[in-house]
């Protein structure tokens, strides 16, 4: 399903509007699964669908709030409404920022059609804003509601739990000081866990991410890769950034940083697929010149490319 998922992130990244016109294909796949109960909405990984579709609408604003697709993005939000209507579980509670951005969102590309929309759902939202006291845009939300004769007036996008200026500035500094893969290894965990809050915060940090693939510990080589591939994931369109670097390891005299990339490259072949044929090419080199025989990891990339169209 991973699998799938990356392959739709990057279609919806690299061609929105292609992607657009699945928009009803998609509201169709979420209707009739939230009526399930709980521990059957789990077992037959409902919720992890509804996680990445939401990733997939992210990734596709603002073009989803354009007037051609409101019709198919309402009944889209219409199955998360009743989702969060009918359940309490632990995957389906992680969400809940992420679609009170894209309901705020919504507010403000289409103030009329999402008033009708939050009114639909009111009940909800200023349920929501009670229990979830901290979020910002539930509270905005709820107030549009609760405000007789008020327009809409939403937060900018975006969650706010994320990191400060002033502890971004302080990882930095430690990640460029670090001496030894002990020390690298340490803060590039701290940069694990607040990207796990946060994906974003990463953006600051694939230069450095990017050199470290390199490196000579094993341990700073894999924190480095999981971290990088995690920010693809999020942006597809930043392989413009990272792919030079790939071909730098699988250039590398050194046979762990080689065999590191090779193991990730049906991910990174997806994620950075308008440098496909190239990848594919210098993983065949390799094999040529090292006389080690990476076919199977190109078969593999192969597969997954071919995921995208159906082969």
């Amino acid at each position: 399903m991973r699998d799938f998922e990356i392959s739709l992130r990057k279609m919806a990244a690299t061609h929105p509007v292609l992607f657009l016109r699945q928009l009803p294909i998609m509201a169709s796949l979420m209707r009739g699964r939230t009526h399930l109960d709980g521990p059957v909405f789990r077992l037959r990984n409902h919720a992890v669908l509804f996680a990445q579709l939401l990733g997939v609408l992210e990734l596709l604003q603002p073009h989803v709030y354009l007037s051609q697709h409101r019709t198919a993005l309402v009944d889209i939000l219409d199955s998360y409404c009743h989702m969060l209507q009918r359940h309490n579980l632990k995957e389906v509670t992680a969400m809940i920022p992420r679609i009170a951005v894209i309901l705020n969102n919504f507010v403000s590309h289409a103030p009329a059609e999402a008033s009708q929309f939050l009114n639909k759902y009111s009940n909800l939202i200023i349920s929501l804003s009670a229990r979830f006291s901290d979020q910002p845009l539930l509270r905005a939300l709820a107030s549009c509601l609760t405000s007789a004769g008020a327009g809409p007036a939403p937060l900018p996008a975006g969650p706010d739990q994320g990191p400060s200026p002033a502890q971004l500035s302080g990882l930095m500094m430690k990640l460029n000081s670090a001496e030894s893969s002990d020390e690298l290894t340490t803060v590039l965990q701290d940069l694990k866990a607040l990207a796990a809050r946060r994906v974003g915060v990463l953006d600051q940090f694939v230069d450095d991410l990017c050199d470290l693939l390199s490196s000579s510990g094993a341990s700073v080589r894999e924190l480095a890769h999981e971290l990088l591939l995690r920010h693809l994931q999020q942006t597809p369109t930043a392989a413009d950034r990272c792919v030079s670097a790939y071909f730098e390891c699988l250039d590398s005299g050194d046979e762990c940083v080689r065999s590191m990339v090779l193991d990730r490259l049906p991910e990174i072949v997806v994620l950075a697929q308008e440098y496909a044929s190239q990848l594919m090419q210098k993983a065949f080199d390799v094999a040529i010149s090292t006389n080690v025989n990476t076919a199977s990891y190109i078969s593999d990339a192969m597969a997954l490319l071919n995921v995208q169209i159906g082969a």
